[in-house]
């Protein structure tokens, strides 16, 4: 890649990203920038807690990409 296709490659990411955020916007997204976050430098001890948090946290996420999903083919 040379240049000018590392710069395309960067604003089709950025733009990708504002849509994104102006979609979750419209469908009135309550995520916080405290939500949503999993660090693996955990205890032992809590890891199977931990492993029940991600996981419900990755099935929300899925959920919220399944509405997006619907909400931009509907507007298609």
């Amino acid at each position: 890649m040379d240049t000018d296709e590392y710069y395309e490659y960067a604003i089709q990411w950025i733009i990708a990203c504002v849509v994104l955020h102006n979609v979750l916007l419209d469908v009135q997204d309550s995520w916080t920038e405290n939500e949503g976050w999993w660090t693996p430098e955990v205890d032992a001890e809590h890891e199977s807690d931990l492993e029940g948090i991600y996981n419900e946290q990755k099935q929300q996420g899925l959920q919220k990409r399944e509405h997006i999903k619907s909400i931009v083919l509907a507007n298609v």
